[in-house]
């Protein structure tokens, strides 16, 4: 039976006292020069080793004038006990504890490149080569990665009891974060409790990508040119039970539209939708439905049946909402290049959205109902992909927090 093949790893890590410096919070939609700040006021952020670009004057793309500097900036940081690299390969337990008390607990350990290779790790979304390709270069010339890849883990009766073998002790390492997260660490080399772990993840035949196609895509690729060295078979995970991740949607606004086509909208969709006229916004409640904002208001599109497809992904709420609203009547043939579509996370509140509306700022939006781990496993496990910006899954990780270097 096919199974999963973990391993612990020496782990570069920010000494205790300077983790609150180091560590970086990478989902915070920032602008360039809001960077540029950060650098200068976070001497030791790590963001000076993932964005080196932003000290100089021409930052993109990254040349090897970025890369030096960013090793160097590394070697200082090593040199002054900054950054310490683990004595012993460790299993590394983490648990974030959001401001409003939601609890996400995992492990970060190394898993077989091969795993990846070799279809045990599904993914449910394509790489775009570009990306890539920078990845690649970027940890071929700073021999490191500072995020792990979050993978979803639905064999996950083992979980809670063999981390609260060791969790109960105190953290080798805490902090809270600028939005009042707080991030606990704990090492784990006891061989037992390694050899228990690794026995659990012999019984699992897959995991699924939660965040991080692209950083596991790079670095199986860099593996794949390094054979001779042990190290580089590794990737850095993050693995929780995909219970406890939170899936979020992410909006779609429509810009520059013909406001008359958009008001006519509601007619021509109750071809295939149920429509309903709401007395003010609201969020779908299930599946199958999409709450539509356009010039006259709020609207309830509620799918009819027959729409049920034999591919899972065609069966999700956004690729209907792609097939029987954006290509049938409103000309969007592309939802990854289309300059009338922006995706925002489903946070945003509907009153944000109605206020961009009021300003002229959109010309519509779209309300979905957030996917389910389900339909993400049963497109993972078709070899299917999804459409752009179909999830929002929590938690977020922060990098720097645990560096796999090669």
């Amino acid at each position: 039976m096919p199974s999963i093949h973990v391993h612990p790893f020496r782990g570069l890590r920010p000494a205790n006292k300077f983790a609150n410096q180091v560590i970086t919070l990478t989902d915070i939609a920032k602008s360039e020069d809001q960077l540029r700040q950060e650098l200068e006021s976070e001497p030791l952020s790590f963001l000076h080793l993932m964005k080196p670009n932003l000290h100089f004057a021409e930052g993109k793309p990254l040349t090897e004038q970025h890369y030096a500097f960013s090793r160097n900036y590394r070697r200082q940081l090593q040199e002054q006990q900054v950054l310490v690299l683990d004595d012993i390969p460790y299993v590394y337990i983490y648990k974030q504890i959001l401001a409003d008390g939601t609890v996400f607990e995992g492990v970060i350990l190394g898993i077989e490149a091969r795993d990846y290779a070799e279809g045990r790790i599904r993914k449910h979304e394509h790489t775009l080569t570009a990306k890539e390709d920078g990845l690649v270069d970027y940890i071929q010339k700073l021999q490191m990665v500072g995020e792990p890849v979050l993978l979803a883990n639905p064999n996950e009766w083992f979980f809670s009891e063999w981390m609260h073998n060791f969790d109960e002790r105190p953290p080798a390492q805490e902090f809270t974060d600028m939005r009042g997260t707080q991030h606990q660490l704990w090492l784990v080399s006891e061989p037992k409790g390694i050899a228990d772990l690794q026995m659990s993840f012999a019984k699992t035949q897959n995991l699924y990508i939660a965040d991080g196609h692209h950083r596991i895509a790079a670095v199986a690729r860099y593996q794949q040119e390094h054979e001779s060295k042990a190290e580089t078979q590794l990737i850095m995970a993050f693995v929780l039970p995909e219970s406890s991740l939170r899936i979020k949607s992410f909006h779609r606004l429509l810009q520059n539209m013909d406001p008359v086509l958009c008001a006519g909208l509601p007619d021509k969709a109750a071809a295939d939708f149920e429509v309903t006229r709401m007395t003010e916004g609201g969020r779908p409640s299930r599946k199958g439905e999409i709450v539509y904002l356009g010039p006259q208001g709020w609207y309830k599109f509620t799918l009819k049946p027959g729409h049920a497809h034999p591919s899972p992904s065609e069966n999700l709420d956004v690729y209907q909402l792609e097939d029987l609203i954006f290509r049938k009547h409103l000309g969007i043939t592309d939802s990854k290049t289309d300059e009338h579509l922006l995706f925002v996370n489903g946070d945003e509140s509907l009153h944000s959205l109605e206020s961009r509306k009021d300003r002229g700022e959109i010309t519509a939006a779209f309300v979905l109902f957030p996917n389910s781990m389900k339909e993400i496993r049963e497109v993972a496990d078709a070899d299917e992909t999804m459409p752009p910006k179909s999830t929002w899954i929590e938690p977020k990780l922060p990098a720097g927090m645990v560096i796999h270097t090669f």
